[in-house]
């Protein structure tokens, strides 16, 4: 248990991954002009991925390979909510503020990130009861 439930950091991944897609307009739009609230999701969000990064070392005895999946696409999520979270407030963090964030201004590659967080936690919340 992380929080409140075993697979909230997935149903908050699916979430996010939902208002990246509606930020890019490729099926449905947002509103692009709430940058603090995006942030402040972003930010709960790598919360949850950190808690969750640090959880699965708790399972690291069960089911190797899925952990060390689990750790990647982890590393993967951190370092696309780091982005945002950098991209939204208009943070300057080294290397993402230079590398990472000007690929997250065109809104093809916000679709694609947004379609990473929701296959990915999909796929988390249906593999979790069998990495128990």
């Amino acid at each position: 248990m992380k929080l409140i439930f075993a697979e909230e950091d997935s149903i908050f991944g699916i979430v996010i991954g939902l208002i990246l897609v509606g930020l890019s307009g490729k099926y449905f739009g947002l509103p692009k002009n709430l940058d603090i609230l995006w942030g402040i999701l972003f930010c709960v969000s790598l919360i949850l991925s950190f808690l969750d990064f640090f959880h699965s070392f708790s399972r690291i005895h069960r089911h190797i390979s899925l952990v060390a999946l689990h750790w990647i696409t982890n590393v993967i999520d951190i370092t696309l909510e780091i982005t945002f979270v950098a991209l939204f407030f208009n943070m300057n963090i080294p290397l993402v503020s230079t590398m990472t964030v000007p690929l997250f201004q065109d809104m093809a590659w916000l679709f694609y990130a947004g379609a990473w967080f929701v296959v990915s936690n999909v796929f988390w919340t249906i593999m979790y009861p069998f990495a128990e």
